[in-house]
């Protein structure tokens, strides 16, 4: 199952992003899931937040993932959400 997970950075947090980076990025490489297609959302050259298609077992799944990061458990993001994604048009080969 595929899942959109995103989350949307405080005002002011963009500035703490790099600090976890490296965090992050071991986290993106977990073997729990697939990570499908992942990136930061930009809005006038800012990062805003970070959006990314998972492969995994469930929503519950996909929500830990999220909740397990380090811009999370250091209160980078103002809201988050999570969906299930059966997406219609396209492939992820």
């Amino acid at each position: 199952m595929y899942f959109v997970v995103m989350g949307f950075f405080k005002a002011g947090a963009e500035s703490q992003v790099d600090k976890f980076h490296a965090e992050f990025n071991e986290q993106l490489s977990q073997h729990y899931l697939r990570i499908r297609i992942a990136g930061p959302m930009v809005d006038d050259g800012r990062q805003r937040g970070w959006l990314g298609v998972l492969e995994a077992k469930s929503l519950d799944v996909a929500r830990s993932f999220l909740r397990d990061g380090p811009y999370f458990k250091n209160g980078l993001y103002e809201r988050y959400e999570v969906f299930e994604f059966p997406f219609e048009v396209g492939r992820l080969d």
